[in-house]
This record gives structure tokens, C-alpha cells and sequence, in this order.
């Protein structure tokens, strides 16, 4: 994103963190393709709390886009996934 940068997403076990705008973000699932930043979380991130990431998915049913709302005052703020370097040399192959 351009003005917020790249946020990174990692599965651990059933849960998510998102590291976004320098702050990592854990995520419980919420519903569906909806996860949320918990209650109870470190003083330097509370802000964030019960904060949700909602997941969009292309034609090809891939993960591409992600949704949070990093500022109270300001619209949800939409990451669009980048190609992996796997994904783009199976295209140059293929």
C-alpha cells in the first residue's frame, strides 16, 4: 500500500498475525474470512483491539486482497497481495 506499506500475514496454529504499519497484530478467527485483533493484548498495540482483517478471494479462488481499519477516522485500508517470485517464474515458464 502506499502509504502504509506492506502488511505480512503468518499462520500459527488456528490463529493469524499481521504485521502491519510496524505493529504485529495477533488475529483469532471471527466468521468466515473475518479475523479479529483480541482483547487482550500488549499495552503498545491496545489500540488495535477487537480490530478486524477481513480476507477477499480472486475468480481463481485465491487469497488476493485484505482489508483493516488502521485509524479510527479513516476508511478500511485495502492490501492487495503481491506475486510471489514462484508465481511469476511458473508464468514466464508456462
Amino acid at each position: 500500500h502506499a502509504a502504509y506499506g506492506t502488511a505480512t500475514v503468518v499462520r500459527d496454529g488456528k490463529n493469524l498475525t499481521c504485521t502491519v504499519a510496524g505493529f504485529e497484530l495477533p488475529l483469532e478467527h471471527f466468521h468466515y474470512d473475518v479475523f479479529a485483533v483480541p482483547d487482550d493484548v500488549p499495552r503498545e498495540i491496545r489500540n488495535f483491539r477487537n480490530r478486524r482483517v477481513q480476507f477477499f478471494y480472486n475468480n481463481k479462488g485465491e487469497i488476493d486482497r485484505l482489508a483493516i481499519t488502521l485509524e479510527p477516522q479513516v476508511d478500511e485500508i485495502v492490501f492487495t497481495r503481491l506475486k510471489a517470485a514462484e508465481d511469476e517464474s511458473a508464468e514466464e515458464e508456462g
